[in-house]
């Protein structure tokens, strides 16, 4: 699909975690750059706070990108934020609501055919995080260091024009506690949407991008990421929701 530039009606994205200095910045920019938007949903965990203290963590691709985001918010572009489990730094701002821009734990979304899709990052469908797991923060620096290796891995072996088999994804198929986890998620996100007369819930959170419907036609939407996947969930101006994997439409299109 050729996409020197795209105009659609809304884009949602998640999980960038800009500030952790591995993540696919320079693609977040292309992308931001290359699609405009009536609405834009920044379903959390954008920035990485924890991180962004470390200089040397920092890089210059994620600056790029923390600057296309926040120029967004100067034009006439509907900017809503969902803060996630690493926005610490935006609770006291819930609730804002100002110009076209607003902050607020959760939203609904009215798509062009008139249904209704709840806008939540996720994490409170998350038992590892509602059940406080101890080893949470472990699995955590563990993920994020599985990514650089994928990344770096990705590099070198482009450089030799070969391709390999994604870390993180060998781990996630060797482990059916990551799959249990996964799906007990999904099950919340929908059972939640329902009970608050939704058609469909789109979130992040767990950097699995997903486009599925059920029987009923309630759709199951996740965003994913950009530390892993380099992915979002697009509304395109007919209505029509996409799952959009960014590297493998930047690929088509060179």
């Amino acid at each position: 699909m050729l996409w020197t530039k795209r105009r659609v009606r809304s884009i949602f994205i998640s999980d960038c975690h800009l500030g952790l200095g591995k993540t696919h910045a320079s693609e977040l920019v292309e992308f931001l750059k290359r699609t405009e938007c009536e609405w834009l949903y920044l379903v959390g965990d954008i920035v990485d706070p924890v991180h962004c203290a470390d200089p040397e963590a920092w890089e210059t691709d994620e600056t790029n990108a923390f600057r296309a985001i926040t120029a967004l918010a100067e034009t006439d572009i509907k900017i809503r934020i969902t803060p996630g489990n690493h926005d610490e730094h935006l609770q006291n701002a819930v609730g804002i609501h100002e110009g076209t821009l607003a902050i607020d734990k959760a939203f609904v979304h009215q798509g062009l055919d008139g249904k209704k899709y709840l806008v939540i990052h996720g994490d409170q469908f998350d038992d590892e995080l509602t059940q406080a797991d101890p080893f949470y923060g472990w699995k955590s620096r563990v993920y994020t260091a599985a990514c650089e290796m994928d990344r770096k891995q990705a590099s070198y072996l482009a450089e030799l024009g070969a391709k390999g088999e994604s870390l993180i994804k060998k781990i996630k198929n060797l482990s059916g506690v990551v799959q249990r986890r996964k799906d007990a998620f999904i099950q919340q996100a929908i059972e939640t949407g329902r009970s608050l007369g939704c058609d469909g819930v789109i979130c992040g959170h767990i950097h699995a991008p997903a486009l599925e419907v059920e029987e009923d036609g309630f759709a199951y939407m996740n965003c994913g990421d950009w530390l892993e996947h380099a992915s979002a969930i697009i509304e395109d101006e007919h209505g029509q929701f996409e799952l959009v994997h960014w590297n493998r439409v930047f690929a088509e299109d060179l």
